[in-house]
């Protein structure tokens, strides 16, 4: 039951993922400034966790 959930929720988690990244992807073409920003605290976040 919990590796039913477990798989369930890391599915979810990954396609969520695979959407933010196809968007930050496309806004880094369109903003490079954006890209560090969003890079900057990605690390950060990171770097907290």
């Amino acid at each position: 039951m919990a590796w039913a959930i477990l798989s369930i929720l890391s599915a979810a988690f990954g396609s969520v993922a695979n959407v933010t990244d196809k968007w930050i992807y496309s806004r880094w073409l369109r903003t490079p400034l954006l890209s560090l920003q969003m890079e900057g605290f990605l690390s950060l976040a990171v770097g907290i966790v």
